[in-house]
């Protein structure tokens, strides 16, 4: 399928995707897809169904379309390619012909973490590994797919002692690498790419820094590039952790509130939001280890943290490139509280014949910018 200035290139395929034959790219009328920082991305593809047509009479029914096929999504904008989708069909739904309305497919998957999500592995032993030696074993098991872990380390490494204790699996590998990952205030998802049937497997903390995308320039006439866009400053969103530590020999509980910076997480506002809010991890007198009960309360912070909300969309080819999740983005022309850079926390992709369109939503934790100028 393909539009001014971009093109979509599908794949499908029982564990190696191929590229669809002409019938049925012709035959898809859009595809929207979903992803987001915290959570796992999705998709959903629709094509018409015509009868007596090559999809309904031979792939439908031969299982082209069936649960745990593989799609692969890529588009080309301006020359540049985007995998912006790799995942399984997880359910397929036939809309028959009726009062004039052809017959439509419609499939919807989610990313490969779908594959991760099936056989619960409870009681698993990892003997003698800490966290981070546990999420590289567990994703060693989808190498096979084109995953390639990348494993931050945590601030703080707990080696247990095979001789008092032996950390276990709880439930499938997706729900052990996010308990593992909630645990310590990091986010565990599959980024598709950089080349079709490749992912990379990111476990650790939201990182708010590097390379800014162009900004998204609003109210500037001829520059604009965004079709709407909004923000929300919600004063009670942030709130201060405050960490019970018991020393051992005393016995004495004594509270410490955590700092509000982390080397991986830099300020993207020059006046972050009041943490009104104060909330409280463990409680006074009780005897939990120092290094989990830090690890839970920076984990707890870093969910405490953003104020500033934005949202809006954006007509791809009018931007000149795909606005990517899980990146920095700055923002021009919305005025100097809201100008600056900000993380991009969710992408929706919708791809019709003729136009391709995304809406977004972004954070930081506060008003105004920390740096003036932004990448245009």
């Amino acid at each position: 399928m393909a539009g001014d200035s971009f093109e979509l290139r599908l794949r499908m395929g029982a564990m190696v995707a191929k590229a669809v034959d002409a019938e049925v790219i012709d035959a898809l009328t859009s595809l929207t897809v979903q992803g987001a920082s915290r959570d796992r991305s999705g998709f959903q593809i629709t094509f018409r169904l015509d009868h007596g047509g090559r999809l309904e009479r031979v792939l439908l029914p031969g299982g082209y379309f069936d649960p745990m096929i593989r799609v692969i999504a890529e588009v080309i904008v301006r020359g540049k390619s985007h995998v912006i989708m790799d995942g399984v069909i997880t359910q397929q739904e036939v809309r028959p012909a009726v009062g004039g309305q052809g017959a439509t497919l419609m499939i919807t998957g989610e990313d490969l973490t779908a594959a991760m999500d099936l056989v619960d592995l409870t009681g698993f032993p990892f003997p003698g590994m800490p966290d981070v030696a546990q999420v590289g074993s567990v994703l060693a098991r989808y190498a096979v797919l084109g995953v390639l872990p990348v494993v931050v380390p945590p601030p703080y490494i707990d080696i247990p002692n095979p001789l008092e204790h032996i950390p276990h699996q709880s439930g499938t590998d997706y729900q052990f690498l996010r308990s593992l990952a909630d645990a310590v205030g990091y986010v565990f998802h599959l980024e598709p790419g950089p080349r079709p049937g490749m992912s990379r497997a990111y476990w650790g903390p939201e990182v708010r820094q590097g390379a800014v995308q162009p900004a998204l320039a609003v109210d500037l006439d001829a520059d604009t590039k965004v079709q709407s866009l909004s923000f929300r400053l919600d004063g009670l969103s942030r709130a201060t952790t405050v960490a019970w530590m018991m020393e051992r020999r005393t016995k004495v509980s004594l509270p410490i509130p955590l700092p509000d910076i982390l080397p991986l997480r830099p300020r993207l506002a020059r006046r972050p939001a009041v943490p009104w809010r104060v909330v409280q991890h463990g409680h006074a007198g009780a005897a939990t280890d120092p290094i989990m009960l830090t690890k839970l309360a920076v984990g707890r912070m870093l969910r405490h943290a953003d104020a500033v909300v934005g949202e809006g969309s954006l007509d791809v080819v009018r931007y000149g490139q795909v606005l990517e999740p899980r990146r920095l983005v700055g923002v021009q022309g919305a005025g100097p509280a809201y100008d600056g850079n900000y993380y991009v926390t969710r992408v929706t992709h919708s791809i019709q014949r003729g136009a391709y369109t995304q809406t977004f939503s972004l954070a930081r934790e506060g008003t105004g910018a920390v740096e003036e100028r932004v990448t245009v």
